[in-house]
């Protein structure tokens, strides 16, 4: 059976020597050749051609079959041009002008390439991953952090306590410091020259109500020191300032209950001596004074 192909340019009608269908047209050189039926047996070619369009067609379902395992780039365009053949196959035969039978096989090489879309690649998405119930954490509030007290009394014996009637004192401390002060505003901040800080603790006994107010204030002085007889005077705090940790406005005392400490400041005594320091019992609504002997070991500089 002698296999003919024909030109779809020029309409040139050859026998290749070896393929079946010519690479290109010996002619004019168009690879535009299709494969039609010889005069001689149009039966059998009609049967060859039948087993021939089922072989492309199973080499088509393996072929698109591996390009959609794989999913190539290059395999897709070649599932495309496969399909593209098939589809020409199925095509109605075109009738030639020259009389020659109809080609039993459409398409060429040059079709394989050509109109191929490129597909997209699909984005796989990030598994999320499950959320694990979990008991609910309870979270407490942490307290408001304390401010720290700069005018701390010195480490040392407090003097005995100083009963009157109902009330009693005694002196925790002394020192000869640059105590921090305090305005009202809030701000804090040291004082330039260094005075006598004199701490005093105020313990209600058995009285039904007593109120303390600061010893040293603009208004009374109910809280004086001596040295040798004479009078220690009181240290001038600035205007609109006053001692940190200085009592501010009344306290009331209840009946063994717990104590107030108030700060006395006065000028650094010019002897090295043991003090005096003597409190007004009206100033907690009673009668006397309450005195304080302070040793020299107690308030000399450190």
């Amino acid at each position: 059976m002698s296999h003919l192909n024909t030109c779809q340019r020029c309409g040139h009608v050859w026998q290749p020597r070896v393929r079946i269908i010519a690479a290109k047209c010996p002619d004019c050189g168009s690879r535009d050749v299709t494969l039609v039926q010889s005069t001689e047996g149009a039966p059998a070619a009609s049967g060859f051609v039948t087993v021939l369009l089922a072989i492309v067609a199973v080499l088509a379902i393996i072929l698109v079959g591996g390009l959609l395992a794989f999913g190539g780039r290059k395999n897709e365009e070649l599932a495309q041009a496969a399909k593209n053949t098939t589809t020409q196959v199925d095509a109605p035969p075109k009738t030639e002008k020259s009389g020659a039978r109809s080609p039993s096989v459409a398409g060429t090489r040059d079709d394989v390439g050509k109109n191929v879309s490129t597909p997209k690649e699909e984005v796989k998405r990030p598994e999320v991953p499950k959320l694990i119930d979990q008991p609910a954490v309870e979270l407490s509030i942490a307290p408001v952090p304390r401010r720290a007290v700069r005018n701390r009394p010195p480490t040392c014996t407090p003097t005995e306590w100083v009963r009157n009637e109902r009330v009693q004192t005694r002196v925790l401390g002394a020192r000869v410091v640059k105590p921090y002060l305090t305005n009202d505003a809030g701000d804090e901040f040291s004082a330039v020259e260094p005075v006598l800080v004199i701490w005093v603790e105020t313990q209600n006994l058995t009285a039904s109500q007593v109120s303390l107010r600061r010893w040293l204030n603009p208004v009374t002085e109910d809280a004086s020191l001596w040295v040798s007889g004479e009078r220690v005077p009181t240290a001038k705090i600035p205007s609109g300032t006053r001692i940190l940790d200085q009592l501010v406005g009344e306290h009331t005392l209840s009946p063994g209950g717990p104590s107030a400490v108030d700060l006395l400041a006065f000028h650094r005594p010019k002897s090295d001596k043991s003090l005096l320091l003597q409190l007004v019992g009206s100033h907690v609504g009673e009668a006397g004074v309450f005195k304080h002997h302070i040793p020299f070991e107690m308030w000399k500089d450190h």
